[in-house]
């Protein structure tokens, strides 16, 4: 997970210093991140639960041109959940993504869309008193796919609210297909060179 992380990232360094224009050359973004998520429900734990978790969400993008870039998107969201026979279940879901980023700007508006792939890692942890597959802890990695947009309201050159930035995530954990909305937002701090 880390080899593919650090690899990614040095594929990101060389593309973005290939793509020198006059524009914002990266944008930074990091916020409060809500997701309405059915990762507790699974063949191993229990079928039929969805929760909300909190956490974060963080995305640097790398851009191209005035209307395209290259995002590398990071969240991480926390929550727990009362399983029958299992008590509080807590659970964490980290997601890795990577893609394109299409922008409209409009006056102090720009509006976005991505389509981003990469890896979800989750870990799931029982009780202490009981267990799951013989183990507290059961954890998992697998493919990530992030597509969804936001609406930025840029403040300053350098800074822009994100009003909101709405994501549908899917990804594949515990053998089980899992499908997540996540709602983030932050602020955005640009770059320029």
């Amino acid at each position: 997970m880390r080899r593919m992380t650090l690899f990614l990232m040095l594929l990101l360094a060389p593309i973005c210093a290939a793509m020198a224009q006059d524009d914002p050359k990266f944008d930074v973004f990091g916020g409060y991140s809500f997701m309405s998520t059915d990762l507790l429900e699974t063949p191993e734990v229990v079928p039929g639960m969805r929760d909300g978790f909190q956490g974060w969400n963080v995305a640097v993008t790398c851009y191209a041109s005035h209307n395209v870039g290259f995002t590398a998107d990071f969240s991480g969201h926390y929550g727990s959940q009362n399983i029958p026979f299992f008590g509080k279940t807590t659970a964490r879901l980290y997601s890795f993504a990577f893609g394109p980023k299409l922008v409209h700007h409009a006056d102090n508006f720009e509006m976005f869309v991505h389509g981003l792939f990469g890896f979800n890692n989750a870990q799931l942890k029982a009780p202490p008193e009981e267990e799951i597959n013989n183990s507290r802890t059961i954890s998992d990695n697998d493919f990530a796919m992030v597509l969804g947009g936001g609406l930025d309201y840029v403040m300053k050159k350098q800074f822009a609210f994100r009003v909101v930035q709405v994501d549908y995530m899917m990804g594949q954990l515990f053998g089980s297909i899992e499908n997540h909305i996540r709602v983030s937002t932050g602020i955005t701090y640009r770059l320029k060179k």
